[in-house]
């Protein structure tokens, strides 16, 4: 990918999360700033790659991570950490919360029409290039149309300060952010409410 393609991604991909204005933005000060981190991002080694691994019940997932730590050890990679969600039988997380009742459910599709109306988002609230809830539509990665030697990529229309002959690298794609938290249930609990 071309140099100049990097300066094109969101400016929150681009800054990182652990800047001190994103720092101040999420909250992550005191005992939650950057430094104190599992994953801070000046620790060594300075690059994770961070799988999921799916599967239809426990031995299925067992299988798949399985594989996957052959391909990691023929690969040269070491795995650092495995971190278990952990199957539960009903819609309650691990300290017996409700879990799940604020999924959001995307404009148009099947989850959307049993959704509750305050989940209904549009798709640029997490996909790329598409019009989010103020009715912009989501930044996207944009690349030179000599980049795209098979011509899978679509065009863009210029606006917004794109690049004219620009092709629209995120299109349908969308970021992950992986952040490890810690609960408090004990302070949960005593919080007034």
């Amino acid at each position: 990918m071309e140099e100049s393609a990097l300066g094109t991604f969101s400016q929150p991909f681009i800054e990182g999360i652990a800047t001190p204005h994103r720092s101040r933005i999420l909250g992550d000060q005191e005992e939650s700033e950057p430094a104190k981190w599992n994953w801070a991002p000046r620790r060594s080694p300075s690059h994770y790659i961070l799988l999921l691994v799916f599967g239809q019940d426990e031995l299925a997932l067992d299988s798949a991570v399985g594989q996957q730590r052959v391909s990691f050890a023929a690969g040269g990679l070491t795995e650092v950490l495995t971190l278990g969600a952990g199957a539960k039988p009903d819609s309650h997380e691990h300290f017996g919360f409700a879990d799940g009742i604020g999924q959001p459910a995307i404009e148009g599709t099947a989850q959307a029409n049993k959704a509750a109306a305050r989940n209904v988002i549009k798709a640029g609230e997490i996909l790329l290039s598409y019009k989010n809830d103020y009715g912009k539509p989501a930044d996207s990665p944009l690349v030179s149309s000599a980049s795209d030697r098979q011509g899978v990529l679509p065009a863009t229309n210029g606006s917004n300060g794109a690049l004219r002959d620009a092709r629209d690298l995120g299109r349908n794609g969308t970021y992950l952010v992986f952040r490890q938290l810690a609960q408090h249930v004990s302070r949960f609990c005593k919080f007034p409410r």
